[in-house]
Order: C-alpha cells, then structure tokens, then sequence
C-alpha cells in the first residue's frame, strides 16, 4: 500500500487521501499560465531601494497591461519591506495587491498551532506516538520544516476528528447510525462511478453534516476536543 491511499479492506479498492483525491474528482482543467521573467536587479533583495524598484517595475507593467492594479506576491522578508514603502506611497496603495505567499503563510500559520499548542500536550503526543523524533519536534512546532509539520499536523487533526465521530456514532440513535451508514456506502461506491459531487451533495449528506455540526456546536461548549472538531 502506498502512503498516498488508504486502502478499503472489504473490496481492496485503493482511494486516494487529501490531495490525490481532490485530483481524481476534478474536472475542470484550468489553462496554462504563460511565465515570463523580468530583468535581473543586481542587489539584496531585502534592500528598500531593489525592493522599491521591483514595486515601479510591477506599476508599468500593469500600465503596459491596462490595467488599474496588479497583484504583487513576495516571500516573508520582502513582504515587510514592501508595505513599508508601499504605505508612504499613494500611487503604490492605489495600483498595488501585495500578499505574502502561499508558502510562508501556511509556515506562519504552522508556526502559530505549534506555539499556542506545544504545552498543552502537542509536542507530547507527536513525539511519544513516534510521529516525529524528539530532536526534530522545534522545527515541526514552528513550521520550518514544512512537509514534516504539515503531516503531523494532518494526522493530529484526523486523530482529533476520529474521535469527534466517536462521540457522534453514540450520540445517534440506531435509525441514524443505519441512515449514515447507507450515506457512507453511497459515498465510497460514487467515488469509483464518478458521482461523487452529486451524492456529495445530495439532501441525505446534507443532513448528516447538519445534525454532525450541530452536536458539535452544541457539545463544544463542555468539551475542547469537540470544540477543535
């Protein structure tokens, strides 16, 4: 078996996780971007001067482009010295959409979980359930090691939410653990027929999320675990 499926005992279909199945159920393929490179700037690129000319060179090309404003991504350090700059310039507030890119705000964000939860037992499960080694835990806890971080994240996520289901499974009563588990063999039989977004979206999942994030809403109030969930 591969990492990137689980594999269903009963039939040995293999269904793919997270990503991979967000592939499979796609079909809307979206067009080509066209890359192009501008010229080179000898300099830092932290320096205020390259990073100012970077933002003028950004501003013409949106005028080549006609286009009132342009979408500017940077990485952490630039970001910063870019809306410093862009703050003391009305032309720059005006024309220019600066974000930080997508790769340093999951870091960020990775960074953030990892701080607000090391001491309330995160760094403890990770490392006692041999998910990361004790001398890799600060990198995974900040973020920088990134596909490490984002993997213990997923599993502690899914851990979480196994037992939010557990708590739901009971909660039900036997008419509707009959009706999920109907909901869930419809599921698994229109991920391989390619119905899946329609039964997705039917009225009887519908329903199921519904009454899951009501219990949730409403045992969260006396459970943390829930209230994660």
């Amino acid at each position: 078996m591969s990492e990137g499926h689980v594999v269903d005992d009963e039939n040995r279909q293999a269904i793919s996780k997270s990503r991979g199945k967000r592939v499979e159920l796609t079909t809307l393929v979206p067009d080509k971007s066209r890359i192009g490179y501008l010229p080179i700037i000898d300099g830092s690129p932290t320096d205020l001067g390259v990073v100012n000319a970077v933002l003028s060179q950004s501003i013409d090309i949106a005028d080549k482009l006609n286009q009132n404003s342009i979408v500017v991504v940077m990485d952490e350090a630039v970001y910063a010295k870019a809306q410093l700059i862009r703050w003391t310039d009305d032309l720059f507030q005006n024309r220019l959409v600066l974000r930080l890119g997508e790769f340093h705000v999951i870091m960020c964000f990775l960074g953030v979980i990892g701080k607000r939860f090391q001491d309330g037992g995160l760094r403890d499960i990770l490392i006692e359930s041999n998910i990361v080694a004790e001398g890799s835990i600060n990198g995974v806890l900040s973020g920088k090691h990134y596909n490490h971080s984002i993997r213990s994240m997923k599993i502690v996520y899914e851990a979480i939410y196994c037992l939010v289901i557990t708590a739901f499974l009971d909660f039900m009563s036997d008419d509707e653990r009959n009706s999920l588990e109907y909901v869930v063999h419809d599921l698994k039989a229109a991920f391989s027929n390619g119905t899946f977004t329609e039964v997705a979206e039917s009225d009887d999942v519908r329903n199921i999320l519904r009454k899951l994030n009501e219990f949730t809403s409403e045992k969260g109030k006396s459970s943390p675990t829930l209230h994660i969930g």
